[in-house]
């Protein structure tokens, strides 16, 4: 569930977004109990040792610079671990880590530093956390379930042009992004109801099902969609879904049909 979107974070701010954050959650609850996983674009070293004083548990990453992957790949076989996680559908579930403890540089407080390889990345991944009671399973897996929310945002740039938004003004920036989520969910609304396609982007389900030419007749109080057929058209056709007529409450109950020719 969201509970906090903030789109309007300029460039040069973004470190300070998960302070915004900290204190409306604690505006909320009162406290801060769970444990915050963020990207390293929204916090610096800074934020981190205001974090380590207030006794917020966090995960992030590690900006990564080319002594820091040097090292990682000196690093003797024997030192990795290899873990599995528990996350349906994900195509590497396996990976090897290797943990230890750093000191942030300003105050010197002990933070644990995961690395991660053979994640289906080039280059490994430097986890920082302060939880020490989470086993390093857990840590791994919560941030890349975080992983799955940039895939996502990665989608939403793709296909619906989210970096490209219209209009100058702020609360139209707001809009075309409530929008565009909208239009998402629509997709995957639509893409529930498709066997075999439950899972594809809504790239792919515009492309297959969307993009066809058709025309839209209204006969007394019932809506007509004809659609032409492509190579996928069966996949509708025979589903029941699609073979009925359906009321629309905000179009005085017309009812909508679908035909392919």
């Amino acid at each position: 569930m969201t509970s906090y979107i903030n789109a309007d974070i300029k460039k040069g701010e973004e470190s300070q977004e998960i302070l915004h954050f900290v204190d409306y959650w604690i505006s909320v609850k009162g406290i801060v109990k769970e444990t915050l996983v963020f990207d390293s674009r929204l916090t610096d070293y800074d934020v981190l040792e205001k974090f380590n004083c207030s006794d917020i548990k966090f995960i992030t990453l590690r900006r990564r610079g080319s002594k820091l992957v040097e090292n990682a790949f000196s690093l003797p076989a024997e030192s990795w671990k290899e873990i599995k996680l528990d996350i349906p559908k994900r195509k590497y579930n396996k990976f090897k880590v290797f943990e230890h403890v750093i000191y942030l540089e300003k105050n010197g407080h002990p933070v644990r530093e995961i690395i991660i390889k053979d994640h289906g990345r080039e280059e490994p991944t430097f986890l920082v956390t302060n939880n020490f009671d989470f086993p390093i399973e857990t840590c791994v897996e919560l941030y890349a379930r975080r992983w799955r929310i940039e895939n996502k945002t990665a989608e939403l740039v793709k296909f619906f042009s989210l970096n490209a938004l219209s209009s100058p003004i702020v609360i139209r920036i707001y809009m075309d992004v409530m929008l565009t989520m909208v239009a998402d969910i629509c997709y995957r609304l639509f893409a529930r109801d498709i066997y075999k396609f439950e899972d594809a982007t809504p790239q792919t389900i515009f492309s297959k099902f969307i993009d066809v030419t058709g025309n839209v007749e209204i006969v007394d109080n019932e809506i007509i969609v004809q659609l032409r057929k492509n190579a996928h058209a069966p996949i509708l056709i025979s589903n029941p879904i699609f073979k009925k007529s359906y009321e629309i409450p905000w179009l005085n109950n017309m009812k909508l049909k679908y035909v392919w020719k």
